[in-house]
């Protein structure tokens, strides 16, 4: 059955009344109580089953925790840059590669957060970096630097705190030795407002004296 982009259809098979916006064929049993608003909000009642995959442009809402086995995603750099989208929210992020590796936040949204896991030290004066969008978008948060395994602790070999300013801070850099990037690393940057990202986490330092990874 064919019906006008924005057609009402009303009493088909018995069904109650279903505003229809955009659709050029419809199969009546399928659409009750089925609405699309004129902005193409859908409104779904009772229970939604996706088959394929659900790819969200912004990140998902819930009015209620989500229920059953949660997966979480794991993607690998896919390369010497990669710029964070909203969707991509939730996600661990590798540092996989001993070349340079950046990963850059998405636009301010208080509510993303993404984790980042060094599964490879980086070699040969190369950098791991975690950068904001723009030189507006700051960091702050506290990480907790280690050197490495089995070095007696000292003044200069910690363990130490270091923490990122808010104000002038706009990444963190892993140098593989001094600034940490050692395997087994794993940070989180949360959006906590339009123009700050917390970046918190334990940090191995594999050699050196070790030093903060915040900087401008």
């Amino acid at each position: 059955m064919a019906l006008p982009t924005g057609g009402l259809i009303e009493g088909v098979g018995g069904l109650p009344l279903v505003q229809q916006r955009g659709l050029n064929t419809l199969k009546a049993s399928n659409l009750a109580g089925f609405l699309v608003d004129t902005s193409g909000n859908a409104t779904v009642p009772g229970t939604l089953a996706v088959t394929g995959v659900a790819t969200f442009t912004a990140a998902p809402v819930f009015t209620a925790a989500p229920t059953g086995p949660v997966k979480v995603p794991i993607t690998a750099s896919g390369g010497a840059t990669r710029t964070l989208i909203a969707a991509n929210s939730g996600s661990v992020n590798l540092f996989d590669a001993a070349t340079s590796i950046t990963y850059t936040l998405p636009a301010p949204a208080v509510g993303l957060y993404y984790d980042f896991l060094w599964t490879t030290l980086e070699t040969g004066g190369q950098a791991h970096v975690i950068v904001t969008d723009a030189g507006t978008t700051f960091v702050t948060g506290y990480l907790t630097m280690f050197s490495d395994v089995n070095v007696t602790p000292s003044a200069t070999l910690g363990p130490k705190g270091f923490a990122g300013d808010g104000s002038s801070h706009i990444k963190v850099t892993m140098n593989g030795t001094t600034t940490g990037g050692g395997v087994g690393t794993l940070l989180r940057a949360t959006c906590i407002s339009t123009t700050v990202w917390n970046i918190s986490g334990v940090v191995r330092s594999p050699s050196g004296t070790i030093a903060t990874p915040y900087s401008t």
